[in-house]
């Protein structure tokens, strides 16, 4: 999992994508052990050593995007690969609290789980991270619904055609307030231009 297999619907609803991709080039022949494949930023540390893997470093995957998600910036900020792996293996990891403050503690401990370096500590599987993290949810804001998700991807893409679309299907009761975030954007950010994404996507 890395943030480009991940996307999200105009109706708030997260779309996994490209795993038909993965499954024929699993048809060529499994990974052997020793051998490294996939994005060193998003490995768990035992993908990165060439180690056998189970479903345990997926939740690791998953838990590195979510850390990047909610501080805004890649968990690795370093453009030489080799370091990189090397942090990977190390997996030394910061609370994301450290990179931004008003990240609660109980979210800290869901994901630095997520992210441990031994599988044995990590949540048993993806449900289990799942069920901490809905639980979380309901807990801080149990009025949440996809519906807020959708406005928020509305607002962060200004699109007048995706405004008439939710209109049809949003009340005011619906819409969540949010505040233009103002952090900077620089090459190390996970934070970018929505529009200038879609825009690349355009043909003709």
């Amino acid at each position: 999992i890395s943030p480009q297999n991940i996307m999200l619907s105009a109706a708030g609803e997260v779309k996994l994508i490209d795993f038909g991709i993965a499954r024929a080039d699993n048809l060529k022949g499994r990974t052997k052990v020793g051998v490294i494949k996939g994005e060193y930023s998003y490995m768990s540390p035992e993908q990165a050593w060439g180690e056998p893997l189970d479903h345990r470093t997926d939740v690791f995957s998953a838990g590195v995007v979510l850390y990047e998600v909610l501080t805004g910036e890649m968990l690795y900020l370093c453009e030489d690969m080799h370091l990189v792996l090397e942090m990977v293996r190390r997996a030394n990891i910061a609370p994301p609290s450290s990179r931004r403050k008003e990240i609660p503690e109980e979210l800290d401990r869901i994901i630095l789980k997520a992210v441990a370096k031994d599988p044995a500590d990590r949540w048993k599987n993806a449900q289990e991270f799942q069920a901490a993290l809905t639980a979380f949810l309901v807990a801080r804001s149990p009025d949440f619904t996809p519906n807020r998700a959708a406005e928020l991807l509305r607002r962060a893409l200004d699109d007048d055609a995706l405004q008439e679309e939710m209109d049809e299907t949003l009340s005011d009761d619906d819409l969540l307030p949010l505040d233009r975030d103002e952090r900077p954007r620089d090459e190390d950010s996970v934070l970018f231009s929505l529009n200038g994404l879609r825009s690349s996507f355009d043909v003709g």
